[in-house]
């Protein structure tokens, strides 16, 4: 099947191919397959968290409208997280903790590292297709279907609550 999207984990030990047929193959950096991973539509894209506190956890954006999480050896983190999209872009924010996505609702949104959304960042008259943190800055770019290329500078308060 073709490859549309793949990723190296933090340390360099491992890689994932996310294949048009659904299919996830993850390798160490010899090449040599560890696992495969089944989705039941194209992978368009997936990214691994950089905090590595709970491991090597991979972000898969399928076209199925989900996001999904999963361990190198395979083993999924938690269910599916259910969108009402498909995602084109999955990015880690900050040191892990916040997951950028971005897809076919026109929006760039702010996500907890496990999937719940949290709030629209920005929106779009097209597609979005990349949306990327600046390193250690609050700044993401866009890029959308149309041309588009656009910064935001993020401001993230804390919230308290009794």
């Amino acid at each position: 099947s073709k490859g549309l999207c793949g990723v190296w984990a933090a340390d360099g030990q491992h890689f994932a191919i996310g294949m048009f047929n659904g299919t996830i193959t993850i390798r160490n950096k010899a090449g040599e397959e560890k696992t495969t991973i089944k989705r039941s539509a194209p992978v368009w894209t997936m990214c691994f968290n950089p905090n590595r506190d709970d491991g090597d956890v991979l972000c898969v954006g399928s076209w199925d409208r989900k996001l999904s999480f999963y361990h190198v050896n395979g083993r999924q983190v938690g269910r599916d997280k259910d969108l009402t999209f498909d995602p084109c872009c999955v990015s880690y924010y900050v040191t892990g903790d916040y997951l950028l996505v971005g897809g076919s609702d026109r929006k760039a949104s702010l996500y907890t590292k496990d999937g719940t959304f949290l709030v629209t960042l920005a929106e779009a008259l097209d597609w979005v297709w990349s949306v990327k943190q600046r390193p250690r800055q609050n700044t993401i770019c866009v890029g959308t279907n149309d041309g588009v290329v656009a910064s935001y500078n993020m401001s993230i308060s804390t919230v308290h609550s009794i």
